[in-house]
């Protein structure tokens, strides 16, 4: 939509654009005049209007030379534009401004300053009313010097039709519960709120996935012959429709709305909105190419509501809202011992799993909506953390985006930090994790943990277990060394085992025997 109010920064332009025209001579002073003559005229009203009843600010400043006494003359200005173009002025009740106002006897704005300084600074408020005329209305704006015409402006007000992109007020629907692997069925009520332009070939419903985050949790079914699947939006034309202003219509059918059977729960897996607007035969044409479904009885279309229940409120777009019933993954780590001698680089590899049943989906516009963070035992020094795939974050120290989650992480703590956008159940994303092992005897105990971004109210509570979302780091040594003999003695011990037993059997036999 064009900005149909001028704002009062447009007075330079403005006023450099009139006095681009005064060296032109597009004003034109009489011939006679005697009086002071303006040396510059700003008028940045809009002069492009809908007929829509919008209110507007207009403005006039008129601005003299040093022949011009100031106090000494009045100054008046009259605009020719009659009402019965359906333009209407009234006066602007701004204390600073003002002085202009309708004629009570012709409707035309006529303005007054008496006493006038050197810069005379008109206001008013002016709107086309609807059904005002369309198309483009010359007028004049006569300025006077102690009831002397000193210029007369030429100007013109263009009048345009309301715009009628989107004659349609949508309502918003919500649906709760749905199972996942269930569908939502979409029937939302729309009022058509201005006539259908004279050019519609087709009105169309647009019905979309998630706006934001999380998306691919559900998707809009293509159930009709003259409907298409857009980028995963529901797109139909609807050629066999009523141009009925003031009626609330609904879709002939439900739009079924499939919650994905691995969407996590409670969740708003649908954060999505429908439009509905007309189009002409060209758009038509583009979009759909040549209709093949006329005189099918599998269409998608409108039909009026006799008795609506919703709030209509947006031209563009309707919201759709469906929450899902609970259902949860569970994201598992598992830690590992570094072995080595002291001074050794040693890497581990640190799996996480999503054992389901539900996927783990993208719900942060960052780097990440998991995280992978780990405390080194002491005797480890971090040295770096390869992720599974290049371009995933990873950083040393604290990290800016662990403000929250669940589990919840000291941040000050951690020794290193890895976010993941998302896993799907059965999913193993592996790191390797490499230290240097600065003291082999160490047993102390340090941990890996994996967690979901945000908090309880979002994106809530969906990991199911805990319980598996850490595990421990430690460090083994080389080891103790046995002596040279050790093998020997070994199987010294092995032998007299074997000869004991050996023994025992024997006697328990003789004893059967006896």
């Amino acid at each position: 939509m064009r900005s149909r109010t001028p704002s009062r920064s447009g007075r330079v332009l403005a006023a450099a654009a009139v006095a681009a025209a005064l060296g032109d001579g597009a004003f034109a002073p009489p011939a006679a005049a005697q009086a002071p003559v303006p040396v510059d005229v700003v008028h940045p009203a809009a002069h492009l209007i809908t007929a829509n009843g919008e209110e507007l600010y207009g403005e006039l400043t008129i601005v003299f030379g040093d022949d011009f006494a100031e106090g000494e003359h009045d100054v008046t200005a009259d605009f020719s534009l009659a009402p019965d173009t359906g333009v209407v002025y009234w006066a602007n009740n701004d204390p600073q401004y003002g002085g202009c106002g309708p004629d009570a006897t012709t409707g035309l704005l006529s303005c007054e300053a008496a006493d006038a300084d050197r810069t005379v600074d008109f206001s008013y408020m002016y709107t086309a009313d609807p059904g005002a005329a369309t198309g483009v209305h010359p007028y004049t704006i006569t300025i006077a010097v102690d009831g002397e015409t000193v210029l007369v402006v030429d100007e013109e007000m263009e009048v345009v039709a309301p715009d009628t992109e989107f004659p349609y007020l949508h309502s918003d629907v919500s649906y709760e519960g749905v199972d996942p692997g269930e569908f939502a069925e979409v029937r939302p009520e729309f009022l058509q709120d201005q006539p259908l332009p004279a050019d519609t070939a087709a009105v169309v419903v647009s019905a979309f996935g998630a706006d934001y985050l999380p998306q691919g949790l559900v998707a809009p079914q293509d159930d009709w012959d003259n409907c298409m699947d857009d980028h995963g939006a529901l797109v139909c034309a609807i050629t066999d429709f009523d141009d009925a202003e003031g009626t609330v219509f609904t879709f002939t059918d439900r739009i079924r709305y499939e919650v994905a059977a691995t969407a996590p729960g409670p969740l708003q897996v649908c954060g999505c909105s429908y439009s509905v607007f007309p189009i002409d035969a060209e758009s038509l044409e583009s979009w759909f190419g040549e209709p093949t479904w006329e005189g099918s009885g599998d269409v998608l279309g409108l039909q009026s509501v006799a008795d609506p229940e919703s709030e209509f409120l947006d031209p563009s777009s309707g919201a759709i809202d469906i929450r899902n019933e609970k259902q949860t993954y569970d994201l598992a780590v598992e830690g590992g011992t570094f072995k080595g001698g002291k001074g050794d680089e040693v890497t581990l590899t640190v799996p996480v799993e999503n054992l389901g049943p539900a996927q783990a989906p993208t719900f942060m516009d960052g780097p990440g909506s998991y995280a992978v963070v780990g405390v080194l035992p002491d005797g480890a020094d971090f040295v770096a953390v390869t992720p599974p795939e290049d371009g995933w974050h990873c950083e040393e120290g604290a990290s800016d985006f662990l403000n929250g989650s669940l589990p919840e992480v000291d941040e000050d703590e951690i020794d290193f930090a890895c976010l993941f956008y998302s896993t799907n159940p059965g999913t193993v994303l592996k790191w390797k994790l490499t230290v240097e092992i600065t003291d082999d005897k160490s047993s102390d105990k340090g941990y890996v943990q994996v967690v979901t971004l945000g908090d309880e109210d979002y994106p809530g509570e969906l990991d199911g277990d805990l319980r598996n979302n850490t595990a421990e780091l430690r460090i083994a040594g080389d080891g103790p060394k046995l002596p040279k003999t050790g093998v020997a003695t070994a199987w010294f011990v092995v032998a007299a085992s074997i000869a004991v037993l050996s023994g025992l059997a024997l006697a328990v036999g003789a004893r059967r025997r006896a």
